[in-house]
């Protein structure tokens, strides 16, 4: 696990890249590496956790002429090993790292097909007397980031949006198509980011980039797409096959490897799996919170006593969380609303001992563990009609934040058309287009360009994930959005702000590919949650983690909003920096402040600008 970066098409590029490596030591405290080619220069920051010994970077080919950095793991790196000695490839260490270098040398922009893992990689050829090429790629669902900026005849990229601002070569402008997305979701949503001319490179996409006499000549192409139809009949052995040998594969470490242990269905699942593949107990890591609704510290030592592992729990008080939370808010590379969280646990997992922690993210994108599941097919039958929206959210349970997003659904107010982004919307669309200032709205009505290019991409999800039933649909769209763009994100850079790795079995390609085409009737129930889980691990898990609520790790923001923070957060919203006045209408933030004081809106909305504030003044 590391932090990339890299340079082409500028004079003295070493230099640009030594900044932009320094900007992420947190990504890699354990060394660094660099290759000059003059016009062409990689860095990275490397935390160690295979090979230690011989693994640093870049890593090189037998002659010398392909030189790699890299960011993730690999984890049938072995297998490539034998397979590559076979052809002829000699290897110098035992590093998934070089696994890659061969792989590249015997397939080309194949490569990546032949990767099992969470990856973002560059590779510098150079063979004399061609020019040289940068070659880059990035895993099949987004796991790993990776950000590119074009600009003046160069091309830059690196692991985070901020090491990019640190080359002094990006303009620090802010994006308004970022701003939208965000405001719309509470997270940028991809390919864009919250800079302008920063994007995301796609998920299962490579780009190559030829340094030419008269400019870089760049292709890009995308490797890897969900696998059509939605018509598979499960078998529940099968499907723990799947589940045992996704896990296994993510086991691999040279350092203390261990488990996110919630009372949740995916997490233990991971625990029982992952305790079964090894032959001693397994690390295990809960965090506790004094007072809190939600604390799952007594599920948790169920599965514990389940599976004898050799568990940690560490419990903080809310005095210590707000004491904390400007160093979290200080971490995001991006706003988000939701990444406080995994920077809390990650830091009490990283005192605890663990170099690598496995993660249950992406257990209910695939499994159907949402209310979205649920909600988003009785939102498909709903009418289009404006005039029947008011009457019709009037009788619609929930919030009223739910009330008035359906009302704008059905009015064709949402950002997006589909049902899935009204559930997972944040601000409807006329509240963004009254929080944004009159500038921002009118770039934004005459199609720009970052805002379309983002419609595209999501249409593009959108067509993939019809060839799925109800239940498939919404889960293509949970893993490619509120997955890819939130929690994979969060969770990337939360943790690797505390130089912490953490793997995520159930985003497993192999186990996606398997899971995803399975008949949605198998993977919702009425009474069981996630009952595909569930009978695939009959008889490993504990009984009231099975029949347990489906429970959400949130803290309690809207308490803290009510008492600890209502001051701090109030006075931001209500009292905004006049640089944030060229982007945000003041009175509109301040009136969502008031909405949330009067109990019409939840905390999420007042929360989101706040971070949005607080990530433009640090970066800004």
């Amino acid at each position: 696990m590391c932090g990339i970066c890299g340079a082409v098409g500028i004079d003295a590029s070493l230099e640009v890249v030594k900044r932009m490596a320094q900007a992420m030591i947190h990504r890699g405290p354990d060394s660094d590496g660099f290759f000059d080619g003059g016009r062409i220069a990689l860095g990275m920051r490397r935390l160690r956790i295979i090979d230690l010994a011989t693994g640093d970077q870049p890593i090189y080919n037998e002659d010398g002429t392909i030189a790699i950095v890299f960011n993730g793991e690999i984890y049938n790196f072995t297998a490539l090993h034998r397979e590559l000695e076979v052809l002829g490839h000699t290897f110098v260490t035992h590093s998934d790292t070089e696994a890659i270098v061969h792989a590249y040398e015997q397939w080309g922009t194949d490569c990546p097909r032949h990767l099992r893992g969470m990856f973002a990689f560059a590779i510098v050829e150079q063979r004399l007397p061609e020019p040289p090429r940068l070659f880059i790629a990035r895993d099949r669902l987004g796991i790993k980031p990776l950000y590119v900026w074009q600009g003046e005849g160069c091309l830059l990229f690196a692991s985070e949006l901020r090491t990019l601002l640190a080359s002094g070569r990006v303009p620090k402008r802010l994006s308004p198509a970022g701003l939208y997305t965000y405001l719309a979701f509470g997270s940028v949503q991809e390919p864009l980011t919250l800079i302008e001319d920063v994007f995301s490179l796609a998920p299962g996409t490579w780009l190559q980039c030829d340094c030419q006499p008269d400019g870089l000549a760049i292709t890009r192409q995308r490797y890897w797409s969900p696998p059509i139809g939605g018509d598979t009949e499960p078998d529940t052995a099968q499907v723990r096959e799947w589940l045992s040998d996704a896990v296994s594969s993510h086991l691999i470490s040279d350092v203390p490897l261990g488990a996110f242990l919630s009372g949740g269905l995916d997490s233990s699942s991971i625990v029982a799996l992952g305790s079964q593949a090894q032959d001693r107990p397994m690390r295990t890591f809960t965090i506790g919170f004094d007072n809190w609704l939600n604390d799952e510290r007594v599920l948790a030592g169920l599965t514990v006593q389940r599976w004898h592992t050799d568990h940690t729990v560490r419990v903080v008080s809310q005095a210590e969380l707000l004491a904390d939370l400007p160093q979290a808010i200080a971490a995001m590379d991006q706003p988000t609303v939701d990444g406080v969280n995994s920077w809390y646990v990650s830091r009490e997992a990283k005192r605890a001992g663990l170099t690598v922690a496995l993660s249950g993210v992406g257990g209910d994108e695939l499994f159907a563990g949402y209310p979205s599941f649920r909600q988003v097919p009785r939102l498909k039958r709903l009418p289009r009609v404006a005039w029947l929206a008011r009457p019709v959210s009037r009788l619609w349970p929930g919030s009223a934040d739910s009330r008035r997003k359906l009302a704008a659904f059905m009015a064709g107010q949402m950002p997006l058309a589909h049902p899935y982004f009204a559930q997972r919307g944040l601000f409807t669309g006329g509240q963004i287009r009254a929080l944004l200032q009159p500038t921002m709205r009118e770039q934004l009505d005459n199609r720009d360009q970052a805002l379309m290019m983002w419609k595209t991409a999501v249409e593009a999800e959108v067509t993939n994930a019809a060839h799925y039933d109800s239940i498939g649909e919404v889960s293509w769209l949970e893993l490619s959005q509120y997955m890819r763009s939130t929690l994979l994100r969060d969770t990337d850079m939360m943790s690797m702000a505390h130089s912490l790795e953490v793997r995520v079995p159930f985003v497993d390609h192999l186990l996606v590919e398997h899971v995803l085409p399975i008949r949605g009737q198998h993977k919702l129930d009425r009474d069981q949650p996630k009952p595909l889980l569930v009978k695939a691990l009959a008889g490993m898990l504990p009984d009231e983690v099975v029949t347990g609520a489906k429970r959400t790790f949130t803290f309690p923001f809207e308490t803290w909003l009510c008492s600890g923070l209502s001051q701090t957060v109030g006075e931001r919203l209500t009292h905004a920096p006049e640089r944030l006045t060229v982007w945000l209408d003041p009175d509109a933030a301040a009136g969502v402040w008031r909405d949330f004081e009067t109990g019409r809106t939840n905390w999420a909305r007042p929360w989101a600008l706040y971070i949005f504030v607080a990530w433009v003044k640090q970066n800004l």
